[in-house]
């Protein structure tokens, strides 16, 4: 199993100093870094905008389309505390487990720090 590890770690390890890759990165970056700046005004007008759409269609509780923007409103959320309940009931041990499901395991792999 190391072998696959390591595979993992020295593809990753070629990646990182490979000079076209690190000077496309740096590239985009650059423009990445521009681009924020020239969308800042908009960006910040359209936060403003957002805010206060937001609070009017949380007045009016009905999704609004106007001009090409959608606010969709959601109703509140209704969720029951279930180990609350639980805990006041004091069901056995047997009772929980009837009713207790494990999700299927995952496995993320990254580079570590």
């Amino acid at each position: 199993m190391s072998s696959i590890f390591k595979d993992y770690g020295e593809a990753h390890d070629a990646m990182e100093r490979d000079a076209a890759v690190q000077s496309t990165r740096n590239l985009i970056l650059g423009y990445q870094k521009s681009l924020e700046k020239l969308e800042a005004p908009y960006r910040q007008r359209m936060a403003v905008a957002e805010t206060n759409i937001i609070q009017a269609v949380l007045q009016t509780q009905k999704t609004t389309t106007l001009f090409g923007v959608v606010a969709k409103f959601f109703k509140g959320r209704k969720s029951v505390s279930w180990k609350s309940v639980a805990q006041v009931f004091k069901p056995s041990e047997r009772l929980v487990a009837e009713f207790t499901t494990v999700g299927k395991p995952k496995v993320k792999v990254q580079i570590a720090d």
